[in-house]
């Protein structure tokens, strides 16, 4: 019997899409999806260690302001300003390096996921060590994207300081002029003998980092219409803890 060379040409053309159908398909599950992270995010940090001699655990947060340029990360940790270099691959993000960590160094090695564009998580693991002396922990990260809606920061601020260990705690103030997203004023935070030090600063949607001009005292945060909270680090005493404020 003579073949139709209508229909076998048909069969011919469903075989090739269904074939091409799946191939595309496949290609799709790995393909590389490519992400821009740019910009900063909000970390909350859950910090294990043992460097007190017994296994303690931490809440802190951070802001870390990142800079993609293809595959390579640039990350700056703030209130200290710290950089580290890592990469991005599809969703997974890395970076490892050494950092200033109190009077010490710390080197840190984090791998995470990108789980959507505006979180991530991931872990780190970590050895801190000054002179002979070294101690070893992890720190879990989440990580929000900074909202882009523009927040002002312009005014009187008050507020209340506590360090980690509720041993010590103080007020501050600070009169803010806001130009953009750039800050200036003046800060007092009298329990450091801190009184009218000229202040800088920046507000990127809702989050802030201030402090006075030579660095003794960082504050960075979160604010919401006129309140904020956030975390503080004071360097010359290797203190940090959190604060709370209000605008006037």
């Amino acid at each position: 019997m003579k073949p139709n060379n209508d229909l076998f040409k048909l069969a011919c053309l469903l075989l090739l899409i269904i074939f091409s159908s799946c191939e595309k398909e496949e290609n799709s599950d790995i393909k590389d999806v490519k992400r821009d992270i740019s910009g900063f995010w909000i970390v909350n940090e859950t910090i294990v260690g043992n460097c007190s001699g017994t296994t303690k655990t931490d809440q802190k947060m951070e802001i870390f302001k990142i800079k993609q340029q293809d595959n390579n990360l640039k990350v700056t940790i703030y209130p200290n300003g710290d950089e580290i270099d890592g990469t991005i691959d599809g969703t997974k993000i890395s970076w490892e390096g050494t950092l200033p960590s109190g009077k010490g160094k710390v080197d840190i090695s984090f791998t995470g996921t990108i789980t959507d564009n505006n979180k991530a998580k991931g872990t780190a693991t970590w050895e801190w060590y000054k002179g002979t002396y070294r101690c070893s922990g992890t720190t879990t990260l989440n990580a929000n994207k900074v909202i882009t809606k523009k927040v002002n920061f312009e005014g009187k601020w008050t507020g209340t300081w506590t360090n980690k260990d509720n041993s010590i705690s103080g007020t501050f103030s600070a009169n803010v002029t806001q130009t953009d997203t750039l800050l200036t004023g003046t800060i007092d935070v009298p329990l450091i003998n801190l009184t009218n030090e000229d202040l800088k600063g920046f507000v990127s949607g809702n989050v802030v980092y201030f402090g006075d001009i030579n660095n003794k005292i960082k504050f960075i945060g979160t604010i919401n219409e006129d309140s904020g909270i956030g975390t503080y680090s004071y360097m010359s005493l290797s203190d940090e803890g959190s604060w709370t404020g209000t605008r006037q």
